[in-house]
């Protein structure tokens, strides 16, 4: 029984980045960034990094999101730049992060509308963590008016979410 995998090789991915593929960039940075090898970890980080950064430049969502979170704490102004770059791109993880920028005015000032938007903007792609942080805003009244069937609801739905991405990791369907 023979049986096709059509995901292609990380030498594939690696001759597609190598060509200036940014999709093809950002998996090959992801492979090294997931590789927990003790004896390589610095040196992956930082091709990781390289290959983000070459997916970054050509408008790669993700790679932007990624080169932004290599700015927290050395220079978050220039994280919210790219967060925002990201999140503008659609990249649901860096508009759950802007979000929790704006809320926190870190990087930026803060300003609770903005992180309303951007929030709600992750949570309808199905963030579960922009999820949970509406539910806590709901059961707060932070930026909103106390609504308990508005929490329960983004909780629910943050908890389905991270079920739903802990199934499609267990079955290698997990996307990058």
């Amino acid at each position: 029984m023979t049986i096709c995998n059509s995901k292609p090789s990380i030498a594939e991915i690696k001759a597609l980045a190598e060509q200036g593929d940014a999709e093809a960039q950002y998996k090959l940075g992801y492979v090294f960034f997931s590789d927990e090898s003790e004896e390589l970890a610095g040196e992956n980080a930082e091709i990781s990094m390289h290959w983000f950064r070459k997916a970054a430049m050509q408008g790669h969502p993700k790679g932007m999101w990624r080169v932004a979170g290599s700015y927290e704490g050395r220079d978050d102004e220039q994280a919210v730049i790219l967060y925002r770059k990201s999140a503008e791109a659609g990249c649901s993880v860096a508009q759950w992060w802007l979000g929790v920028k704006y809320l926190n005015g870190y990087g930026i000032k803060q300003d609770k509308q903005q992180a309303l938007h951007w929030l709600q903007k992750a949570a309808e792609q199905n963030e579960e963590s922009a999820c949970e942080k509406l539910g806590l805003l709901y059961e707060r009244g932070e930026c909103v008016e106390q609504d308990w069937q508005q929490s329960a609801y983004w909780y629910s739905k943050a908890a389905h979410n991270f079920g739903e991405k802990l199934r499609k990791y267990r079955n290698g369907e997990y996307p990058l």
